[in-house]
Parts: structure tokens; C-alpha cells; sequence
């Protein structure tokens, strides 16, 4: 019993069981990261087998024998199928490369590209699916999170939106000035859009703060004010740069503009142009134009609009806070164009 008393107390026994218990979690942590990397391959391969898919693509299998490294290559491929519409073909590349590794690394590189072709073609359902899949193997994807964000928007599900900007957030410190510039404004756009479809009692006044702390979302809300409270709408109608408006401001008729509030700002250029008010020469060019047809000539003019990207310079028949082709968020630049109204008679089809 002594015996069993002094190795009880002999600090080398101490440092046996120590050295024992340090075994055991590491052992432990071994078997547990052993048991998540297959739960994580299991996932990814039920993910893998729910696409419906009818074998190998033409060509790629003998192409996958003899190059060291196809996918960059067969990617390209799959993105040049989709750049000319032929998506079915790029999601038959995708599906038959997955199938053809087993290494969870590279499977992921293809589900993403995957994932951002399906969204591109419409397979909201899917590219979902891809988005969430991807995220819970690697959740510090930042593209992949950007992604699922545009996705969320597409969808009309603003909150889960917001939300899942804290993700992108928590890398905040990788990123650049212009990058965390870009995330505040994402995260704002987001908050405006759930107070649109709210009903809380300051919804406006939390908009009007808004527009304060963020002025690229001023047209933006601006838009909203003018469908459902035009007195904010007139009121919070900036001076500087309100050229960018006359789409905003076109089609208002006469009785519904307050000239008390417009008739010391520049923008009562527009419906002198229009004539509704006496005419003056216009500073902006469209605008005289437009003034001179309505007060000087029986021809009749009108303004057409499109709008222009200043990322990366599309430019599109109609206005969108994220542009349709790069998906940048941001106010796009208004074109106008002076256009005849061309007078149609009716004729009747009897």
C-alpha cells in the first residue's frame, strides 16, 4: 500500500498521466476531424449524385487521360459554352469533371463554377443549394458568399441577404478601404429594401436618415417616396446633380407639382421645358432642345431614357441599383435623348 502511495506521489506519475491525457485529445480531435472530412465528402457526394446527368460529355473523358491538369482548361470551355447562351452543354462540362474526382478540394473549384452558371441561367434552386453546399466546407468563401448574396436579392429575401453579410463582415479586415466601402453600401441597400415592405411606424424617418448616411441610395429611395408619400418625395429632392432625377420627375402632371417647393431649385427647368410654365433658356442641352420643340416648332419632341453602368459601361433600357451585367451595386448614369412623337391615327378594324 506504501508502495502504491509513493508512485501515487512521485511527480514522474504525474507527468505520465498528463502526457497520457494530451494523448487522448489529440487522439480524440484526430478521430473527430477524421469523422467531419467524411460527413463533408458524403454531403458533397449526395449534392453530386442529385444532378440529373447522362454519363460522360462527349470528348472529355479521353481529354481527362491524357492532360496532367484539365480543369482550368475544360472550365474555360464551359464558361465559353455559357458566354454564347449554350448553358446545357457548360452544365454537362461541370458535371461530368465532378464525377471524375474524388478529391473534395477540386470538386469544390467546380461546384462554384457551377453553382454561378446556374444562377446565371435562372436555376435559382440549385445554385442555392451549390452556395450553401460550398459554404458549409468553406465558409470564409468570400465570392461564393457574394454570390449567395446576389441570389438572395434575386429572390426578393432581403433579410437573409443582410444576414449573410455579417459572414462577409468577419473578413472585413482582409479586405480593402474600397472593399469595405462596397460592403456599407450592400449592407445599407439591404436595409432599405426590408423598410420598404415594412410597416414600422418611423419607416420613413428611418429612410430619411438613410439617405443622410448613405447618398447613393437617394434615387433609390427617392423612387419609393414618389409611389407612396410624394410630400417626402418633393422635400428630400436634392439640387446638386438632380439631372440624374428627370426620369424620376418626368412623368408628373401639372397638378401634382408643388411650384412653392420647385420653384427656386434648378429642376423647374424640366417643366419649362415641358411647358407648364412660362419658358426660360435651359442650361441642360436635352432640355433646351426639348423647351425650343414644345414653345417654337409644330413638330412635337419627347426625351427617351436608358441608363449606363459606370463600373464597367453597359448600358440598359432600364434603371437598377446592381447592374445586370457586371453586378455592382450603385445609381447608374442617365442618358437622355431628344425623340419625335410621331402622331398615329386610328384605324378601325371593322
Amino acid at each position: 500500500m506504501n508502495e502504491l502511495t509513493q508512485i501515487y506521489r512521485d511527480p514522474l506519475f504525474g507527468i505520465a498521466i498528463l502526457l497520457g491525457i494530451i494523448a487522448l485529445v489529440i487522439l480524440g480531435d484526430y478521430y473527430r476531424n477524421y469523422y467531419r472530412k467524411k460527413q463533408r465528402q458524403k454531403s458533397l457526394n449526395t449534392l453530386v449524385k442529385s444532378y440529373e446527368h447522362n454519363g460522360l460529355f462527349d470528348g472529355i473523358s479521353e481529354f481527362l487521360k491524357v492532360s496532367k491538369d484539365p480543369i482550368p482548361t475544360l472550365i474555360f470551355l464551359a464558361k465559353s459554352y455559357a458566354k454564347g447562351g449554350d448553358n446545357q452543354q457548360a452544365i454537362k462540362i461541370y458535371l461530368t469533371l465532378i464525377e471524375q474526382f474524388d478529391d473534395m478540394q477540386k470538386k469544390i473549384e467546380i461546384l462554384q463554377e457551377l453553382g454561378i452558371l446556374y444562377l446565371k441561367a435562372g436555376f435559382l434552386q440549385k445554385a442555392k443549394e451549390n452556395f450553401l453546399e460550398i459554404l458549409n466546407l468553406n465558409p470564409r468563401n468570400l465570392k461564393v458568399l457574394y454570390k449567395l448574396i446576389e441570389l438572395y436579392e434575386i429572390l426578393g429575401d432581403f433579410r437573409s441577404a443582410y444576414d449573410a453579410l455579417e459572414c462577409v463582415e468577419e473578413n472585413i479586415l482582409e479586405m480593402t478601404i474600397e472593399q469595405k466601402k462596397k460592403v456599407k453600401l450592400a449592407r445599407d441597400y439591404f436595409l432599405a429594401q426590408i423598410l420598404f415592405g415594412s410597416r414600422e411606424e418611423d419607416r420613413e424617418e428611418r429612410l430619411c436618415r438613410l439617405i443622410q448616411e448613405q447618398p447613393s441610395l437617394h434615387k433609390l429611395i427617392l423612387g419609393h417616396f414618389k409611389l407612396h408619400n410624394p410630400k417626402l418625395f418633393w422635400e428630400n429632392l436634392p439640387t446638386k446633380g438632380w439631372e440624374n432625377y428627370i426620369d424620376l420627375l418626368w412623368d408628373f402632371s401639372l397638378e401634382q407639382i408643388p411650384l412653392s417647393i420647385i420653384k427656386d431649385s434648378p429642376c423647374i427647368e424640366l417643366y419649362q421645358a415641358k411647358g407648364y410654365y412660362p419658358t426660360r433658356e435651359c442650361h441642360n442641352f436635352y432640355l433646351e432642345t426639348l423647351r425650343l420643340f414644345t414653345s417654337c416648332s409644330v413638330q412635337k419632341a419627347t426625351l427617351s431614357f436608358s441608363y449606363t453602368c459606370p463600373h464597367c459601361k453597359g448600358e440598359f433600357p432600364f434603371d437598377t441599383f446592381r447592374c445586370s451585367s457586371c453586378g455592382e451595386l450603385g445609381v447608374l448614369h442617365l442618358n437622355l435623348k431628344p425623340q419625335r412623337v410621331k402622331s398615329e391615327k386610328n384605324y378601325s378594324l371593322l
